[in-house]
Order: C-alpha cells, then structure tokens, then sequence
C-alpha cells in the first residue's frame, strides 16, 4: 500500500475548502489538498505489480550514452533499477489510476519541526494521476482529503498554498488486539463440548445406555431397588404375599 514513511518534499498545488450541506452549527470543516511530487518509481508497484515494468526498463544501450554515464557518478545510489523509459512510456504524458486509499495519519512540517508540525488523520488520498520520467522517477498527482478540521489547522493549512513542505502519510492502523481476542473468542467456541449443542432429548441416555428414543421428553429417574417392597407394605409391616399365605391358612 501506498506511503511516504519519511519526511519527503511534497507541493502543495491547491487548498479547497469542504463542507457539507447540512453541517451542524459550530461542526469544523473538512479541506482539500492537491499535491504533487516526484517519487522513485517503486512506488508503482502499490498499486499494481505490472505497473512498473510496463513503464519502465533498464536499457543496455541506453545505459551506455554519454548522458546516462554522467547520471551514474560513482558513489550516487541509483534511484531505480529500471532507470529507462519503456516505448510505451515514451507516448503516454498522464496516467489517470481511480483509487481510493482511507484512513491515513501524518503529519506535516511547516518550517517549525516537532510537536509545531500539522497533523494528518483519517485523510483519505485519491484523484490519482502518474507520469514516467527518464531516470528512474516518476510524477504522481493526487488529493488528500480530511474531514473535522480544527480553525487553527485549517488557517495554517491554507497558507501552504503553491508551497512545496515536507509530509509523512502513513499507512492504516491494524488493530492486533481486536485480531487477537476475535481468534480467542473463535478458538473457546470450538473447544466447547459437543454435548451443550444437541437438543436436551439427544444428551441423556436410555435406562439399558443407548440413546434416548424420545427427544421432547427427557427420561425419568429410574426406580431405586426397594422401591417395590416399599410400596408393597401396609401399615402391619407384611407384604402383599405374606398376607395372601396368612389368608390361605384360615
């Protein structure tokens, strides 16, 4: 993705003031920057992998002139390793790219450096347009746009106008943390019995260990061994046979 992890020197072309129609009373504004810079040609590549090569190349005969020699001076790093314009390069001015990248921070050296600088967040960039240059580099256009922009930040802002400062645009934060407790969430659903997700008539057993056979009512108790007796006896102590032999004396 698309960034600028160091301070790089970057002009300010123009500074558009937004607002929404129905905006609440004492709601800040939002701005509108668009920018220019020229950038090392890798920065293509974040946008789409054959981007680059389709522009660029390295040339050995291009690589031998005169003009090419004095650009690689001893101890120079070399910008890119397809310093050469590719033919079809070499007929295209403008490349228009309709992408949308959200949820930038930053921030912006004005002249004063450290806790002075202007910051940059939720910033969105887009209104992409790229050139390739012999050498290496190309020309990239684009906006950037934030919304909820306080007074002081937007007054300072419009003063960059047709300036050329120094911006950091920095990548979308992952947030880990809620990565991690979403696994921890998903990993203790899975452990969970297998029981706690069967209907009640599934978890319980017959009396002789096999399944249930009647899911909507749950099994009874079964009876305890002196249950029979106990019902049997009346009030003499005897059971129903021993009163039944007592009878069959008489």
């Amino acid at each position: 993705m698309f960034s600028l992890p160091e301070f790089t020197k970057v002009k300010i072309l123009d500074v558009t003031l937004l607002s929404q129609k129905n905006r609440p009373p004492g709601a800040n504004p939002g701005v509108r920057l668009n920018m220019q810079a020229d950038l090392p040609n890798y920065v293509l590549s974040h946008f789409d992998g054959a981007l680059r090569t389709a522009f660029f190349t390295k040339s050995e005969a291009a690589a031998n002139s005169a003009k090419d020699k004095r650009q690689t001076l001893p101890g120079v790093e070399e910008i890119s390793d397809l310093p050469h314009l590719t033919a079809m390069a070499r007929h295209i001015k403008k490349v228009s790219w309709s992408e949308k990248l959200t949820g930038y921070r930053g921030e912006i050296d004005h002249g004063m450096g450290g806790k002075s600088n202007l910051p940059v967040t939720d910033a969105s960039l887009d209104n992409w347009r790229f050139q390739a240059k012999e050498g290496g580099t190309v020309a990239a256009w684009w906006s950037l746009e934030m919304v909820d922009v306080p007074k002081m930040v937007l007054a300072e802002l419009a003063m960059l106008k047709s300036r050329e400062v120094p911006i950091k645009l920095l990548e979308p934060e992952v947030r880990q943390q809620q990565l991690d407790d979403a696994d921890t969430e998903a990993n203790s659903a899975a452990s969970a019995p297998a029981a706690a997700s069967k209907p009640e008539g599934e978890q319980q057993q017959a009396a002789d260990g096999g399944p249930w056979p009647f899911p909507n009512d749950a099994p009874k108790d079964p009876p305890k061994d002196d249950a029979p007796a106990t019902a049997s006896r009346r009030k003499g102590g005897k059971t129903a046979e021993e009163i039944f032999a007592d009878t069959s004396k008489d």
